[in-house]
């Protein structure tokens, strides 16, 4: 089993949590089938809720379907089965931020591929811009009713 934690496989790991995982014993989460030879198991381990996630083969900029059948949730996990090939991935957060991950190996074998939130920086800076945001106009409504009160 190939475990992803960010950009590059980080170890050749068998697990039992892994296992169950990929034979979808493991709550909650779901699995894909396919006669495809290889498996990603995405567990989403951050702060945001995956809308897509899509896979092309590296260097192509055609992205295919969206691979999830739903919205994956905080603690959620999803397996999917591929083809033998090298992928670019693009995942698709609550508020349409994308994150892309370059060259995932994935022939011939089970890969498990823990998203948690420093995997995909942008989304965390995309919150931070949207919590600013949330401040800035919460501190603007609290003046604003201030200067009515006078």
């Amino acid at each position: 089993m190939l475990v992803y934690g960010g950009m590059k496989a980080i170890a050749h790991v068998v697990t039992l949590a892994g296992m169950l995982a990929i034979s979808g014993l493991l709550a909650p989460g779901c699995i894909i089938v396919s006669d495809d030879d290889s498996s990603l198991t995405v567990d989403n381990q951050s702060d945001f809720v995956i809308e897509e996630i899509n896979v092309t083969e590296v260097d192509n900029s055609n992205w295919g379907r969206n691979l999830i059948p739903g919205a994956l949730l905080q603690g959620e996990s999803v397996t999917i089965s591929l083809n033998c090939d090298v992928y670019d991935a693009r995942l698709i957060d609550e508020d349409s931020v994308e994150c892309f991950i370059d060259a995932i190996d994935l022939c011939f074998d089970d890969a498990l591929w823990v998203i948690r939130n420093n995997t995909c920086t942008v989304w965390g800076a995309a919150k931070v811009a949207r919590d600013a945001a949330k401040l800035a106009n919460e501190t603007a409504a609290r003046e604003n009713a201030q200067q009515t009160q006078l």
